[in-house]
């Protein structure tokens, strides 16, 4: 959560702004979005009935989906989808070779072809 309030493509560790954005989101991961309604009230300022109503929303959305990742078939089915996705990748290696680690693509014959110009 700090992440959304604070990302790293931008530079806010030299600003003020820091210590608020962190203080968002612990208070987002504490009390839910609804945080923002305290903080207008504490403020002495209208709180919006939009606001209120859309972050309550978002928020019963969020304990909804909460809910729902601790159900043993949702688990069972997010493993399912892993071990299908692992074996999917294992047999894509097997057939092509492997793709993605280091120095893969370098093979001994193309280096001596590229250092050798009389080999082009």
């Amino acid at each position: 959560m700090i992440a959304t309030k604070h990302p790293k493509s931008r530079h806010y560790a030299g600003s003020e702004s820091l210590g608020v954005r962190v203080s968002a989101g612990v208070a987002q991961k504490n009390e839910g979005t609804t945080y923002i309604v305290e903080v207008n009230k504490e403020l002495q300022l209208s709180p919006g009935d939009e606001t209120l109503k859309n972050r309550s929303q978002v928020d019963r959305k969020r304990a909804r989906r909460a809910e729902k990742q601790t159900t043993k078939t949702f688990k069972s089915q997010r493993l399912f989808l892993k071990r299908k996705s692992s074996s999917k990748s294992a047999r894509q290696e097997e057939k092509e070779g492997i793709t993605y680690s280091t120095d893969c693509g370098l093979l001994d014959g193309f280096a001596e072809l590229v250092d050798d110009p009389s080999g082009l």
